[in-house]
């Protein structure tokens, strides 16, 4: 018989089965954290074979492919450098011209072109022929050159025969032109002032291109000497 003042115990099968209730709330309870786990993780997985991207990686694609880097897209700059006079054009000094290719032309065409530039002259003729084109010049075609400056003529061909302009009475300044323009070289033996009192050869008889007329400059007299008489 028991003591009525003892309090109640509960039986064999009550006090089995209050562990058993814990650990079933404990397991159901790490089954769902691991269940929630699995799932977030299956999201993910299904998310990325999708082709879609997790929101916090859009920034970083996004800054590689929005623009190409400046040094394929930006255009070249100008060059803001004045370029050397030698490779751009070539600089011509004050007072001075470039010399024109005169080859190929007849000399006395060339020679006029000379003469109204300004340029003095020199033709230079070939041992035979009568090609009167001109082969080239020294100084050569493009060099700079300045008024009063020689050039030389190369001719083809061999100095062709010219009359002999008739120059007496005339002032040597004026003789001297004629005799240059008939393809001739004047001499004056006694000086360029005054009158053409005499000139050898005389008038109307033929030399080459580049040979002398001499002429005698001074006061003309009364009456005039007589003139050689041209070597047959």
């Amino acid at each position: 018989m028991s003591d009525g003042n003892a309090s109640w115990q509960p039986s064999s099968v009550e006090q089995s089965d209050r562990p058993n209730r814990a650990a079933m709330v404990a397991g159901a309870a790490v089954a769902t954290v691991v269940l929630a786990t699995v799932g977030a993780i299956g999201g993910w997985a299904l998310a990325k074979s999708d082709g879609s991207e997790p929101l916090n990686q859009a920034g970083p694609s996004a800054t590689v492919t929005a623009e190409p880097t400046s040094s394929k897209t930006s255009k070249p700059r100008p060059s803001t450098s004045t370029p050397s006079a030698g490779k751009t054009t070539a600089s011509v000094p004050a007072g001075q011209f470039a010399l024109p290719d005169l080859t190929g032309q007849s000399f006395e065409r060339v020679r006029q072109d000379l003469r109204d530039r300004g340029l003095g002259w020199q033709l230079i003729f070939g041992k035979d022929g009568e090609n009167p084109a001109v082969l080239r010049t020294d100084p050569p075609a493009g060099a700079n050159v300045r008024k009063g400056t020689a050039v030389k003529v190369f001719v083809a061909g061999a100095a062709p025969l010219a009359d002999v302009p008739e120059v007496v009475a005339l002032s040597c300044n004026e003789a001297k032109t004629q005799i240059v323009d008939a393809g001739f070289e004047p001499a004056y033996p006694n000086g360029k002032n005054g009158l053409v009192v005499r000139q050898e050869p005389r008038p109307g008889a033929q030399l080459r291109w580049n040979e002398k007329v001499v002429i005698y400059c001074g006061n003309l007299p009364t009456t005039l000497p007589d003139q050689p008489t041209p070597a047959a």
